[in-house]
């Protein structure tokens, strides 16, 4: 047997050769898109995550020395905090949020309370404060950031 013996035997055919070699490449790039189109997907946000936090509140009272916070719809966050304008961190975090929970925020040389919930903090009159819904362990003094999730409720300002 000599190489165009052996060579007929391997390729069947001069009609067949190209064949097996246009289906490699097609599949190929087939799974090149559907590779790039899954990691793209991911990439951008498409993709399957954490659902968004979601939660409200109605803030009366801005502007007065004693402010309150009703919470019409805590969803899945954890707490309720209150951020300093400054740098961004947690000036007071409650331990816990519900639905239809009243929290009141008062005034009274600097100090504040927030119902018998909060472990202590100040707030300074005439700051606009932040108040936020969030999820995690972040607590008094660390950045907002440093919360797995967070939705803003709303601002309010102490006099």
């Amino acid at each position: 047997m000599n190489g165009q013996q052996v060579r007929d035997k391997l390729t069947e055919s001069v009609d067949e050769r190209g064949v097996s070699l246009v289906i490699g490449v097609i599949l190929m790039v087939a799974i090149t898109v559907i590779l790039a189109a899954v990691i793209a997907a991911f990439v951008m946000g498409i993709g399957p995550g954490g659902e968004a936090l979601t939660a409200s509140a109605d803030i009366s009272g801005s502007q007065t020395s004693s402010v309150d916070i009703a919470v019409t719809e805590s969803g899945e966050a954890d707490k309720l905090v209150i951020v300093d304008p400054d740098d961004g961190s947690i000036a007071a975090a409650n331990s816990d949020i519900s639905t239809g929970a009243n929290y009141n925020v008062v005034a009274a040389g600097g100090d504040f309370t927030v119902d018998s919930n909060h472990n202590g903090g100040s707030l300074q009159t005439g700051y606009e404060y932040d108040v936020y819904a969030i999820t995690g362990s972040a607590a008094e003094g660390d950045p907002l950031e440093s919360a797995e999730g967070t939705v803003s409720l709303g601002s309010f300002q102490l006099s």
